[in-house]
């Protein structure tokens, strides 16, 4: 409706424009008597008023089709807010049951299960630009993928390295390379973690991994070391205790 009469009116315009310019083009050609000029600026007056009413009416048909596609535009971006948050609401959901069934999956013998729940705990108060390579990392880890994991290890530590933070990474690349048999690099990383975090917590586990190293590769001598180490450092950790145990084997 509001084309239609919006397309009238321009209509209507164009008439009165070709009507002023013809009552302009008759006035001057016809010197007639001062009373037929009169009346044709009579005339002519009555288009120009009637061109202005025109133009106001097109002018507020205008502003209120303005006004329209604001309030439009306005109902689409709150439409698009609350979208977006009934979104982001459901993908937290989705993520948490997601977390929560992968906790359900119990990780290979081989990985410490408090310890790597303990640091997936931590990762909120990681920088995000390492927390989200280690968690990636420790998810793959809790699957067995150590290989997958490794690469992920590797990035969060050349984010950190020589930082506090950087004793995750060292320690889990340790435990990854030790996973797939890479047992000598698996005690680079088990070393590093000891000798550059001596009194952090993962130090000691680092140490009990690196003395199931040594058992593997028939060295009972090095193997001891690093059980008496443990329970000599570290007397009162679960890990001196263990170490205790695998002394009587060694």
């Amino acid at each position: 409706m509001a084309g239609k009469k919006s397309t009238y009116a321009i209509v209507r315009s164009k008439l009165i424009i070709f009507r002023l310019g013809l009552a302009l083009l008759l006035s001057t050609q016809v010197s007639c008597a001062a009373g037929a000029g009169s009346k044709k600026l009579q005339e002519l007056q009555k288009d120009i008023d009637e061109l202005r009413s025109i133009q106001a009416e097109h002018t507020a048909d205008l502003v209120s089709i303005r006004s329209e596609i604001r309030k439009l535009t306005g109902r689409i971006e709150e439409f698009e807010y609350i979208q977006s948050k009934r979104v982001g609401s459901d993908l937290s959901a989705l993520r948490e049951n997601v977390t929560r069934l992968e906790k359900l999956v119990p990780p290979p013998p081989i990985v410490p299960v408090i310890a790597l729940e303990s640091d997936q705990a931590l990762l909120p108060k990681l920088a995000p630009e390492l927390a989200e390579p280690l968690g990636n990392a420790l998810k793959e880890i809790r699957l067995g993928n150590f290989r997958g994991a490794i690469p992920l290890l590797q990035q969060a530590l050349d984010l950190v390295d020589g930082r506090a933070e950087s004793v995750y990474p060292l320690f889990w690349l340790g435990l990854c390379y030790d996973g797939v048999g890479d047992l000598k690099q698996a005690l680079t990383y088990y070393h590093r973690t000891v000798t550059e975090f001596p009194k952090h917590k993962r130090a000691a586990l680092a140490l009990l991994k690196e003395g199931s190293v040594f058992i593997r590769l028939g060295d009972s001598k090095a193997a001891k070391l690093s059980f008496q180490k443990i329970i000599r450092q570290y007397p009162k950790s679960n890990e001196a205790r263990i170490a205790r145990e695998r002394l009587k084997d060694v």
